[in-house]
């Protein structure tokens, strides 16, 4: 992760807080004449609600029947809670809708900006074996074939499991066919969309978010790419 990045991250945090801390002021305000401290746990709950399920909605799209529900009425609560808050100020009408929407709406919006900015810079973990990886092999191969002018890049051996039963076979290299076909339109996509997101990619592809993961950090530790701050690299080793 590059410094820009990591000041990116660091400010849009800092804004996330800013906003729940207004959203805290304007409802604990509000509420305080019935009790100040539930009042302000919870602006601080709602202010967090909407940041988090705005997060969730992007970063885990499993949870959207849960999430979409879930920030819609924090923010609609808080919206309106806030609302009557500049209202019993004595702002005009129209100031007051105005003025009490944008927390909700900054929570939302720095929430899924979170997202968008740590979805690329997961920390990479390896498996370490002992085992010839097929992924390492087909991607090396690609690389090759991708980039001929960087000159030959060495494949290892990586022979599917070979077992008695000539059905299993057959379906373990339907497998690396798939594999090989997939690694191969990653690479050929990030050659011209080196910044794409794992989402992204995945859409393109046809497969899972957490696939296209693990598909760039295999190739990453094998040498075919290389993955910064400002995208992915195909360097064929």
């Amino acid at each position: 992760m590059t410094a820009t990045y990591r000041a990116m991250i660091t400010v849009c945090v800092a804004l996330i807080f800013f906003t729940i801390a207004v959203s805290i002021y304007h409802v604990s305000h509000q509420l305080g004449q019935y009790d100040g401290r539930a009042a302000i746990i919870l602006g601080a709950l709602m202010g967090a609600i909407n940041a988090v399920a705005a997060w969730a909605f992007l970063e885990v799209p499993k949870s959207r029947l849960v999430s979409v529900p879930t920030f819609l009425a924090a923010a609609i609560v808080s919206g309106w809670l806030q609302i009557r808050f500049y209202q019993a100020a004595g702002a005009p009408v129209l100031d007051s809708y105005i003025l009490g929407s944008w927390c909700p709406f900054f929570e939302l919006m720095l929430g899924a900006l979170f997202a968008k900015l740590t979805e690329n810079t997961q920390p990479n973990v390896q498996r370490r074996t002992d085992k010839p990886n097929v992924l390492n092999a087909i991607g090396l191969a690609l690389a090759e074939r991708i980039q001929p002018a960087r000159g030959s890049v060495p494949v290892p051996t990586a022979p599917v499991s070979s077992v008695q039963n000539g059905d299993l076979t057959e379906v373990n290299a339907r497998r690396t066919n798939e594999k090989e076909d997939a690694v191969e339109r990653m690479l050929h996509y990030y050659q011209t969309n080196p910044h794409a997101s794992y989402s992204e990619v995945g859409g393109v592809i046809g497969k899972a978010k957490s696939t296209v993961s693990a598909y760039v950090s295999e190739l990453e530790k094998s040498g075919v790419i290389h993955r910064n701050g400002n995208g992915v690299e195909i360097i064929g080793g």
